[in-house]
């Protein structure tokens, strides 16, 4: 048997929270602003293309922290570590074989600062717990967890996809009928998870996992570290502290910003609407310079509506994620049940799912289809604020609530973050271009009238000076 380091402390660093599920064989690369782990293909190598958690371009490298990974290779419980799929804030996640039944399987490990905090491995062992009682097609399968040698770990499901984060960056934005199909997923899977008397608090697009079978894409939900059970003694347990917001602050409802205690099953409706929004418009509902900011926006200012950004969404479509989005909770769908039986609605006025048009299985980049003018191995792009403030789903202007203009007529789409030298664009000389053909507007005389007019002088000048020798 090769066993892990001696301790926890050995364990390679980790900084941000997030599972993006990659092949093992492209190099790891790491945010240089929020230190978030993730790969990229080595095609990208020399290109910056944006952080899948922060949105913050990167320039791709092929080398990587992975090829002096001390943990490929070893063995945790009864599980041997194959490669990393990304790091957290608390931890790493590795994908590895779980040798007893030779299933594959993602695990996920406390690192050593937060296996030394009691609060944090109690809300770990909380969340195994909480996840183990839940079986259902769409949400992520936790199958074990345990201690070994000083560290936390956790058997899941390995989902071989990416986020809906992941699919958002890349795309901008998803087609409607996609992305309520999604959205109708992870709705049903909250349906069983409340009727187990748990909410779950961080509805958010990197909580999402996606995978292709039989040509759709299959929506997992993920992390239910800030769940909580509604019979559960929450003080007892000092996973909530009492006024404090817990979540991420663009997805999470008002009530939930002035103290997580309030959250209730409607507020995960909410997040189900700010989740659908952002894949709708590619936008967050609300944004910030800081968490503070956000946090603020969210308590006072009114979202754009979706159709003002997207003006082909149907009217229904567009007022049912704004019901999801309305601050006041009793406006909001009262249940999991009602929203999935209007989402369902919808789809089946229109035709049902659209399929998945372009998807490799495995992969967590999709890639735009070629068909709207981007090369195979074009990295992902994304509508910027501004250059300085990047982000994988970006924020529109925000109006402030005023009666009678939610979607106020001077807020206008941000345009894409300038590339190279935009100011130096407008002196810069360029080659004219010789046209095919020769238009005979404006006005003018075309070439043919002008041949036959020249034609006819000549016959008539012939014609005279015959006359005149005779």
């Amino acid at each position: 048997m090769t066993d892990l380091p001696a301790s926890a402390d050995q364990m390679p660093a980790a900084d941000d929270d997030g599972i993006v599920a990659v092949q093992p064989n492209d190099p790891l690369q790491t945010c240089r602003v929020c230190r978030y782990e993730f790969r990229a293909s080595a095609k990208l190598a020399g290109k910056k293309i944006p952080c899948s958690h922060c949105g913050t371009l990167v320039e791709v490298t092929t080398g990587g922290a992975v090829a002096n990974d001390p943990l490929i290779g070893k063995r945790i419980g009864n599980c041997r570590l194959t490669y990393r799929l990304g790091a957290g804030g608390i931890g790493l996640v590795y994908a590895g074989e779980q040798l007893s039944v030779g299933r594959k399987v993602a695990i996920k490990m406390l690192g050593a600062k937060a296996g030394a905090n009691e609060v944090l491995v109690q809300r770990f062992q909380r969340e195994s717990k909480l996840a183990a009682q839940i079986n259902h097609p769409n949400v992520v399968h936790v199958y074990d967890c345990g201690y070994d040698r000083g560290v936390h770990f956790q058997l899941m499901e390995l989902v071989d996809g990416g986020t809906l984060a992941n699919l958002i960056q890349t795309h901008v934005r998803l087609p409607w009928r996609e992305a309520a199909d999604l959205a109708l997923q992870i709705t049903r899977a909250l349906e069983y998870i409340h009727g187990q008397d748990i909410i779950h608090r961080d509805i958010k697009p990197a909580n999402i996992l996606i995978t292709v079978e039989a040509g759709q894409r299959i929506a997992k939900l993920a992390d239910l570290g800030l769940a909580k059970q509604l019979d559960a003694e929450q003080a007892q347990m000092g996973l909530t502290l009492e006024g404090k917001p817990l979540g991420s602050p663009s997805f999470m409802p008002p009530e939930q910003v002035r103290n997580a205690k309030d959250a209730t099953r409607v507020s995960d409706i909410y997040g189900v609407g700010a989740t659908f929004y952002a894949a709708l418009t590619g936008y967050r509902p609300f944004d910030g310079r800081t968490s503070y900011e956000v946090m603020a926006n969210v308590l006072t200012k009114e979202v754009v509506p979706a159709k003002t950004l997207v003006p082909d969404l149907p009217p229904a479509l567009n007022e049912l994620i704004m019901r999801c989005l309305a601050k006041d909770q009793t406006k909001r769908p009262q249940s999991a049940e009602a929203l999935a039986r209007e989402l369902e609605r919808l789809l089946s006025d229109h035709g049902g799912p659209e399929p998945v048009q372009s998807t490799t299985p495995g992969s967590a980049s999709w890639r735009r289809p070629k068909n709207q003018g981007m090369s195979e191995h074009t990295p992902p792009t994304i509508p910027n604020r501004d250059a300085a403030d990047a982000r994988h789903i970006p924020t529109p202007a925000i109006q402030a609530n005023t009666p009678g203009t939610p979607a106020s007529a001077s807020w206008k789409r941000p345009t894409a973050a300038r590339v190279s030298e935009p100011a130096a664009a407008a002196s810069t000389p360029t080659t004219p271009t010789t046209p095919t053909t020769t238009p005979a507007a404006k006005g003018g005389i075309s070439p043919l009238a002008i041949g036959v007019l020249i034609g006819l002088g000549i016959a008539i000048v012939a014609l005279l000076v015959m006359l005149v020798l005779k």
